[in-house]
């Protein structure tokens, strides 16, 4: 059994209007509510695939007790444990004249102290029935930054592998506790890198610091000032050296953190979690053309969004830096050995799995009539994305999958590095294909398929997301025909190691 967690469950609203006008009102032709977060996305998509799931996480009031009702009509089995606040409701509203999506998010309740304490002994018992755990979302107010890296911890104890879906200082937090996957997109990716960027200078010694090479400073350190000169204003008289105390010079030998201290985390946003089922995954921000997350201004997920526009780590446009020298040889490029591994019964010299006869790294050809999705280039987003992803990695995430948006899914693993891309661009609404990746993913984990083999299900179930209306939805023929079809390539990375135990 899969357990979801959905700290930040919602009810989603969706209304269809033939067309949104600021400042009009507006004739609703089409309403629907439904159970939403992600999480219970995840849940959603294993159950329509036949696997057995649970759904658990926080619920409340009237609102709460519809996400209930809303489960069991499904036939998905739920434990939610109860919360005293009102669960939150997204509303989208649906444009048909553009097919774009406006939505409304509301924080969430605010989560007690002793209510915390009950989920985390609920989450304790339900590990004892599962396979995998998946922690999906945002956190609601009241709970801590580390509150997944709590449920990490109690997972990591009873061997059940933890995959981690979320962002922000959530996500930093959990690194330490050593999550087993960990599945930001690319914009999510970027802003962690930025983060480990920005602590890596204000803990650096500037040149003419005098300090010793290696030495590590506090946040708030400042050079002493030149002989002769005053200090500056607000400057730290107290810098620390990692190298140790000196009472003459006023540094603290503090094993290397000053006393002044230093940056906070940055606030979380509790509306970040999750949008509605029709229009608001935070990974996709329900534009198919842009795939924007509304949350944080990012890419979607979608491994078969159409129109991937510009990168955002690098400001490039795929389509003006094509370098056909430098583009990848999908033939010359494979590693045989990485392809399949022999333990799970695949053969180690042709990459193939013995169940579907694929080999799950060779090119196809896409469906006649339809267009090819182009080879990367220099400009791609994963070219970006690797070193951010080995940053996770280095910080303790066991395994980093990322969502490119059109370029597909980059994953970073101690046994190595791979790119899978859909065969073709889809349009429609990618709305929720990050929660049907993270479902194929959370199955592999459990499977312990090797990697190629989970990268190419990640990609079609994502792809087929994205042919259905609905988060937690997809479109079955599309995820079939697909997931045959997905290239799995190895990119040129040295095997390295995550800084926690396996």
């Amino acid at each position: 059994m899969i357990l979801t967690v959905t700290l930040n469950a919602a009810l989603d609203i969706t209304h269809h209007v033939d067309r949104l006008r600021p400042h009009a009102a507006h004739r609703v032709h089409g309403v629907a509510a439904r159970a939403g977060g992600k999480g219970v996305n995840v849940s959603r998509v294993l159950h329509a695939l036949g696997h057995p799931t649970l759904v658990t996480g926080l619920a409340g009031g009237g609102t709460g007790a519809a996400v209930r009702r809303e489960l069991h009509r499904a036939g998905i089995p739920e434990e939610l444990v109860p919360v005293v606040g009102e669960t939150r409701r997204t509303v989208a509203v649906v444009d048909a004249s553009t097919g774009d999506t406006t939505t409304l998010l509301e924080p969430g309740p605010v989560v007690l102290p002793e209510e915390w304490s009950l989920f985390r002994e609920a989450f304790g018992a339900l590990l004892a029935r599962a396979t995998v755990v998946v922690l999906s979302g945002s956190l609601p107010p009241g709970l801590p930054d580390d509150a997944y890296a709590v449920l990490v911890r109690a997972a990591r104890a009873r061997g059940v592998p933890a995959l981690l879906d979320t962002s922000g200082p959530a996500l930093l937090a959990a690194l330490p506790a050593c999550p087993t996957l960990v599945k930001p997109n690319a914009d999510e990716l970027a802003e962690t890198a930025s983060h480990f960027e920005a602590s890596r200078r204000r803990t650096t010694p500037p040149p003419g610091s005098g300090l010793p090479p290696g030495s590590v400073l506090a946040p708030a350190f400042q050079p002493p000032p030149e002989p002769g000169r005053p200090a500056a204003a607000g400057q730290a008289s107290g810098g620390v050296a990692a190298s140790g105390g000196d009472p003459a010079s006023g540094r603290e030998a503090s094993g290397g953190v000053a006393a002044s201290g230093g940056d906070a985390a940055p606030a979380r946003n509790p509306d970040s979690g999750r949008d509605p089922a029709s229009g608001g995954d935070p990974d996709s921000g329900g534009v198919a053309d842009s795939g924007r997350d509304p949350d944080s201004g990012g890419v979607a997920d979608s491994g078969g969004v159409a129109a991937p526009g510009r990168d955002p780590a690098s400001a490039r446009d795929p389509a003006s830096a094509r370098d056909p020298a430098s583009a990848r040889d999908p033939a010359s490029a494979r590693d045989p050995a990485s392809a399949r591994d022999p333990a799970m019964g695949g053969d180690a010299a042709s990459g193939r799995d013995p169940a579907s006869g694929r080999d799950p790294t060779s090119a196809r050809d896409p469906a006649p009539g339809r267009d090819p999705a182009p080879a990367p280039d220099p400009g791609s987003p994963h070219r970006a994305a690797l070193p951010a992803a080995e940053a996770l990695l280095s910080a303790g995430a066991g395994a980093v999958v990322a969502s490119l948006g059109a370029e597909g899914m980059l994953a970073v693993t101690v046994e190595g590095a791979w790119l899978a891309r859909p065969p073709e661009r889809l349009r429609g609404n990618p709305t929720g294909a990050g929660d049907a990746a993270v479902a194929a993913l959370a199955l592999g984990l459990a499977a312990r398929d090797p990697w190629p083999v989970r990268l190419a299900e990640a990609v079609a179930l994502s792809a087929a997301a994205v042919a259905a209306p609905l988060a937690g939805s997809f479109a079955p023929d599309v995820h079939h025909r697909l997931r045959h079809l997905v290239d799995v390539a190895p990119l040129p990375r040295t095997p390295g190691d995550t800084a926690c135990p396996s």
